[in-house]
Formats: structure tokens, C-alpha cells, sequence
């Protein structure tokens, strides 16, 4: 036998260690396994029973657990048994509420319990959407490690990529399409990736998104009714992004209907001038 098993068969030694760090106990399971020596499953069981009343989990709140990062606690009250499916008053799920906390212990733990990987809470986002929102790339590394899809559609019809190319968030957004988000797929509403990023200004998501062969143009379909990239970029004054998209062969001289009983498509110099953007418009007339 080892030092180790010799040691937690000492009275009390086992119920320190476990006191002390409940999220070891695994890793004892193992370790035992492999050195040919059992924990006493019962001992442990009855070990969790008392800390769950030492700690005041009887009746402790696993969504406020999980929103704060105690996986200590949530990891006790999962192995007792919790449903790892459930969902508060509001519809949040506990992989949101983990997400949100930025602690990917938790969202394994979760994941390895049950917890639906792809389920929208309460407002309609998946815990791979809520991650883009947030901005947190490792969270987000650990979803799609786990298969969370990379394009699901949220309740108002955003993927993953969309969300994070609306945020800024360059670093997300790279990883998304390394684990083959559609650089073009915005959803169902016809906005791209690429013309959000643009309207917002976020240069180095552009250049990402065009990296990975997003349409320079930032159309859903063919491009007829629609706000190109360049349009996008040129109206909200952003000049950096519009010579990316310059560079990139964009079309200036596409138009756009906004309705309204106008009849007039613009260009993107057209949009520039009425917003006084004049540095964009030399620009654009000199191409």
C-alpha cells in the first residue's frame, strides 16, 4: 500500500482532506483505482451528507452557486444528485449562470452531470452565445471542446460568430471559425458577421472575418435590397475599416434602396457625404 492510502485510513484523516477540498475526492477515486486500494464509498456519501450541512447547502441556490464560481459547493451539490437541467424562475439554465462566471470547472462539472450544452435561457441565447457576448475566450474554447454548436441560432436568429463580431470580440471570433463557423452566417435576420463588424468600427474582426473568406461585400444572399460592409463602414465614419474593405476589392459603386417612398439608391460616397464624413469620401471617389 502507499504512504497515501496508509494515511487516510488514519482516524479522520479522510474526512480533512475531504473537508478541506471536496473536489479532490475524484481525484482520490482514481488514485485509489490505480494503487489497488478502495475508498469506502459509503464513508464518502455520508462525508458529503454532513458538509452539505456544515457549508449550509441544504438550502443553498445552485444558479447563485454557479453565477459566483463556487465549484467547491456546486461540485457536492451536483454528485448529491441535483438536477443539472434545471432552470430558474426566468428560464436561465446553470450552464448560463457558469458561463457568466467565467468558470469553466463549473461548466465541465455541468456538462459531465447532463447539463444540455445547446439549451437557450431566458433570453434566447445558448451558453456558447452568452460566452461571444461576454467576451471570454477561454469559456468559450471549453464549449466548442465539448461540441456546442457553433452555429446555433439564438431566439432572435443570431449565431455565436454574429454576436461576437457585433462585440468586438477578435479573439472569439478567430476561434469560431477555426472550429468552422460559416464566415458568412449572421443568422436569419440578412445581417453578416462581416457588415456588423464593419457598422461597429471593429477592423481587426473584419480583417479576421476576411481571412477566413467572408464575401468582401457583407451580403446574406445576392446582394440586390442590401447594405454592403462598405456602405456600413462608410455612413458610421469608420475610415480604417473602409480601406480594409478597399484593399479587399469591395464595390463601391453598388447602391442601396432605404425605402420609404424615396426611390433613390445610394452609394457608400453618397452615405458618406450626408453623414459628413469628407476623408471617407475622397476615399472612396478616388477609387
Amino acid at each position: 500500500m502507499t504512504k497515501l492510502s496508509l494515511a487516510l485510513k488514519q482516524e479522520n484523516a479522510l474526512a480533512d482532506v475531504c473537508r478541506a477540498l471536496p473536489s479532490a475526492w475524484p481525484k482520490l477515486r482514481k488514485t485509489s483505482k490505480l494503487y489497488m486500494w478502495r475508498l469506502d464509498e459509503l464513508k464518502l456519501h455520508t462525508l458529503q451528507q454532513t458538509l452539505i450541512e456544515d457549508l449550509n447547502l441544504v438550502f443553498a441556490d445552485l444558479f447563485e452557486l454557479c453565477e459566483r464560481g463556487d465549484s467547491e459547493c456546486v461540485w457536492i451539490l451536483l454528485s448529491q444528485g441535483m438536477n443539472p437541467k434545471q432552470r430558474d424562475p426566468e428560464g436561465a439554465t446553470l450552464l448560463q449562470k457558469a458561463t457568466h462566471s467565467g468558470s469553466v470547472t463549473i461548466l465541465k462539472l455541468l456538462v459531465e452531470k447532463g447539463g444540455v450544452l445547446n439549451a437557450k435561457g431566458s433570453y434566447g441565447y445558448t451558453p456558447l452565445h452568452e460566452a461571444c457576448y461576454l467576451g471570454n475566450p477561454e469559456v468559450c474554447e471549453v464549449l466548442l471542446s465539448v461540441k456546442a454548436n457553433v452555429d446555433a441560432l439564438s431566439k432572435n436568429g443570431s449565431t455565436p460568430l454574429l454576436v461576437a463580431a457585433r462585440e468586438g470580440h477578435n479573439a472569439i471570433c478567430e476561434s469560431l471559425l477555426k472550429h468552422h463557423a460559416d464566415a458568412d452566417d449572421g443568422g436569419d435576420k440578412g445581417w453578416t458577421p462581416l457588415s456588423v463588424a464593419a457598422g461597429e468600427g471593429h477592423v481587426e474582426v473584419c480583417e479576421t472575418l476576411l481571412k477566413y473568406n467572408a464575401n468582401v461585400h457583407g451580403f446574406a444572399a445576392d446582394g440586390r435590397c442590401e447594405r454592403s460592409a462598405l456602405q456600413e463602414a462608410a455612413e458610421q465614419g469608420h475610415a480604417n475599416v473602409v480601406g480594409l474593405l478597399l484593399e479587399s476589392k469591395a464595390d463601391v459603386h453598388h447602391t442601396f434602396d432605404e425605402g420609404g417612398g424615396q426611390n433613390r439608391r445610394w452609394t457608400a460616397a453618397e452615405l458618406a457625404e450626408r453623414a459628413g464624413h469628407s476623408k471617407i469620401v475622397h476615399m472612396l471617389m478616388s477609387q
